[in-house]
């Protein structure tokens, strides 16, 4: 038997899909977007405290987060229980951090990491502790859906586009909000020169979904996602628009064009995957051409 101790929505979409695979029976200790990220996956969840998931468990797989204390604290708790910790990360920010509480650095046994950015990444660190590098099994699973996805013919020769909204971790970004990249990526809209058909946000499961009220001047109608899962509206739309969030690592993986919108001169995404483009680079590019 081990535990799972999850909250923030990217940990726990690797947590599960690696504790489904393992060859033993597992208890849970969730909270936040990680209840209905679990729930999507398993017929029965059943939550219990992180103290009583790592008395049950001979080991704890932790997925880590940036957004509270909840995993760092279930981390804490098995290894003065002298419980083995696998921790997963998820992202490619912030790893101390991940790992700091109070000004004291709390290592699990082992680090798993998913992907070679997040390994040179993590190597930088020199945490004194072992690290295993696995297959992102979230990126496996939607090159399965991508290959087996077929597009609908559409009339309309103009594009559809999902801004997958975030809440923007101010740890990090101090010099820009969630909103103000979605009013930038509007008030721009036509450097993108394109017909546009379709437009539509998608909030984050941290995030409240909400009405923009601004939104109603633009005269390109903004559309709420209703899609349960992120694999949907990445597969229905034409182009993905972000922040820094991991979902635009599944528009490059589903080959469309995938755009960091960052109003802020010197902010950029932090993701490392070069193919994601520069909302303000493609604006600049557009004003010169337009010069000429």
């Amino acid at each position: 038997m081990f535990a799972v101790i999850s909250k923030d929505a990217g940990g726990a979409e690797l947590a599960i899909r690696f504790a489904l695979i393992q060859k033993e029976d597992f208890c849970l200790a969730l909270s936040g977007p990680a209840i209905e990220i679990f729930k999507k996956k398993l017929n029965k969840v059943k939550i219990i405290s992180r103290a009583e998931a790592i008395r049950q468990s001979d080991w704890v797989l932790c997925s880590t987060g940036t957004s509270g204390n909840f995993e760092k604290d279930g981390l804490i708790l098995a290894k003065k229980n002298k419980k083995k910790v696998i921790s997963i990360l998820d992202h490619w920010v912030g790893y101390r951090s991940r790992f700091i509480k109070k000004q004291k650095l709390f290592l699990p046994n082992e680090i798993w990491v998913t992907d070679k950015y997040a390994l040179k990444i993590l190597k930088k660190e020199n945490f004194s502790t072992k690290i295993v590098f696995k297959n992102n099994l979230y990126f496996d699973e939607f090159r399965i859906k991508n290959r087996l996805f077929k597009n609908k013919k559409n009339k309309s020769i103009g594009k559809n586009i999902i801004f997958l909204s975030e809440k923007v971790n101010s740890k990090f970004n101090k010099n820009y909000n969630n909103d103000q990249c979605i009013k930038f990526f509007f008030n721009n809209l036509p450097y993108l020169k394109i017909k546009i058909q379709q437009i539509t946000i998608r909030f984050h499961p941290r995030e409240k979904i909400r009405k923009l009220k601004w939104l109603t001047d633009f005269p390109t109608k903004i559309l709420i996602s209703k899609n349960k899962h992120v694999f949907d509206d990445i597969l229905q739309n034409d182009i993905i628009v972000g922040i820094n969030t991991v979902a635009l690592v599944l528009g490059l993986i589903a080959k469309k064009k995938v755009i960091s919108c960052i109003p802020t001169k010197k902010d950029k995404c932090v993701l490392p995957h070069k193919k994601i483009l520069d909302f303000k680079k493609i604006i600049y590019i557009q004003k010169k051409l337009n010069s000429i």
